[in-house]
């Protein structure tokens, strides 16, 4: 579904966010079969994922923002475990947890 909005970063910035200025349109994405969904693990400094119907055994960790939000329901379909943490690339959480899978998902200026 679509969703009119009027917010954003960007719009803050230029002062314009909650402005009838500027309207746009933003995906809502849902999960076609919730019955399925993978479950949340609380963790203090993370939010972990688990999924119990892949035939997946791989673990992912995921250093984000804002930015993949929407995508992480998505993301942890595909793995046993997904770990996303706020945070930029940290080596010390990779070798700590041996993921399969390392994905940094932030927006592109804070590259």
């Amino acid at each position: 579904t679509w969703e009119e909005t009027t917010k954003g970063d960007l719009l803050e910035i230029a002062g314009l966010c909650n402005s009838d200025q500027i309207k746009e349109l933003q995906p809502i994405f849902t999960l076609k079969n919730k019955d399925r969904l993978p479950r949340k693990v609380e963790a203090n400094w993370m939010r972990r994922m688990e999924n119990d119907f892949t035939d997946s055994e791989e673990m992912i960790i995921v250093f984000r923002d804002s930015y993949t939000t929407a995508l992480l329901p998505f993301i942890a379909l595909h793995f046993r475990q997904s770990n996303f943490i706020w945070s930029d690339y940290d080596q010390k959480f990779v070798d700590d947890m041996k993921p399969d899978v390392v994905l940094v998902g932030k927006v592109e200026r804070y590259f």
